[in-house]
């Protein structure tokens, strides 16, 4: 039932927010892959902050529908989420994330990092500077009625030194994921 809940929910570019009680019984489980799904949040409140809860949710509002964020890395590169790459088009990795709306507030993180030594040697296309690494990020979605894509491309310097990446480090992106110190 909740499957089926979430597919319409994506197809209807809908989220789902959840708001449980702290204390209440109720399926968490199924709620909340339904909510993760459709692009909503899960908030377990005590009974006396559910209105601030729930003043949180309105302000949270949609800024797009039907969102699908494709990554292309090269194949130099591999993405940890999903254990493989969606597919490898002319020497490009492509990762796909999908949301059904999305908020000033959505993340959506792609993790990525070098392919084992073996592989690169059998790599059609060599990076043409092993010390940097491109990609490309394309973003379509739905706004005001109208489909649109937003492309975004970039050249990133590599490094093995913990020091300097740490010290380059944006906290404000990589604070979702476990990093080592």
């Amino acid at each position: 039932m909740f499957k089926r809940a979430s597919e319409y929910a994506v197809d209807k570019g809908v989220s789902v927010s959840v708001v449980s009680i702290k204390g209440e019984e109720c399926n968490l489980a199924d709620l909340g892959a339904l909510a993760e799904a459709s692009g909503g949040r899960v908030h377990r409140v005590e009974p006396t902050e559910l209105n601030e809860a729930m003043s949180e949710l309105t302000a949270n509002s949609s800024i797009a529908t039907n969102v699908e964020a494709r990554l292309f890395l090269h194949t130099s590169q591999y993405p940890y989420r999903d254990a493989s790459p969606d597919t490898h088009i002319s020497g490009l990795c492509s990762q796909t994330q999908n949301a059904a709306s999305v908020s000033a507030s959505t993340d959506l993180i792609f993790q990525f990092g070098p392919t084992t030594a073996d592989r690169v040697s059998d790599l059609p296309l060599k990076p043409s500077n092993p010390f940097r690494m491109p990609f490309q990020l394309q973003i379509t979605y739905t706004r005001d009625g109208m489909r649109r894509m937003m492309v975004l491309f970039d050249d990133l310097p590599i490094t093995d030194d913990w020091p300097q990446a740490h010290s380059e480090m944006r906290l404000d992106v990589g604070s979702p994921l476990s990093l080592p110190t």
